[in-house]
């Protein structure tokens, strides 16, 4: 049965890649904010909100909102996942 792909940024960008692979396979595409081949017209990285002292530099480099709480939340949620991600599908 067709299924229903969401994905937000880079996810966005492998569900298209999923969904162009395996187009019987997939009812539709969901995505938000995706990363789109060729768009590179985005503004410069700017902290919005707290220190660019904590966290680590994929914490610091990608999240522009810096405290504690947004710390915590990608320690918990987005860090293990990353570790976990399959290289060779990424490539």
């Amino acid at each position: 049965m067709p299924c229903l792909l969401i994905g937000h940024s880079a996810g966005a960008y492998f569900a298209q890649a999923i969904a162009a692979r395996e187009p019987d396979r997939v009812a539709g595409l969901a995505l938000i904010y995706p990363i789109l081949r060729g768009s590179q017209d985005v503004p410069d990285h700017a902290v919005i909100v707290g220190s660019d002292e904590i966290g680590d530099g994929s914490f610091r480099n990608y999240f522009v909102i810096h405290t504690q709480e947004m710390l915590a939340r990608y320690e918990q949620y987005v860090a293990p996942g990353a570790a976990r991600a399959d290289e060779a599908a990424l490539a």
